[in-house]
């Protein structure tokens, strides 16, 4: 099977959306999706300039520190305080190169859907 690496700048739900081509206003055929989240056994990373952990998708930054061990519990006493640092970093989530099946790569038309990425997020092959 052929391989795909992305690198993602924050987290959302991910997923592959793979279309037949064409799509005819008289005959829709059906769509076929490949997860890319860490529960379809995707593997990815989150990373600053000073290090990087292991994170899921779909999720959050906090979440993927705090279970990191790089933050303490954010909703326990006065601990959100010293965590202001997060809002003005830059964290970049990547994922290792994962299976496509090949009939998916030979479709005329394939689109990456994210669902929950922001505004000002960069998708990098």
């Amino acid at each position: 099977m052929p391989r795909v690496g992305l690198s993602w700048l924050w987290c959302g739900l991910l997923a592959l959306w793979v279309h037949p081509a064409p799509l005819a206003a008289a005959s829709v055929e059906a769509v076929q999706q490949v997860g890319l989240g860490s529960g379809d056994g995707v593997g990815w990373s989150v990373s600053n300039a000073n290090s990087s952990i292991a994170a899921v998708v779909p999720g959050c930054v906090h979440t993927d520190l705090l279970a990191g061990g790089v933050i303490a519990e954010p909703n326990f006493g006065n601990n959100t305080l010293g965590q202001r640092w997060i809002a003005s970093e830059n964290f970049t989530y990547s994922t290792r190169p994962f299976a496509v099946p090949a009939p998916l790569l030979g479709r005329r038309n394939v689109e990456l859907v994210l669902e929950g990425e922001p505004l000002g997020g960069r998708i990098q092959p």
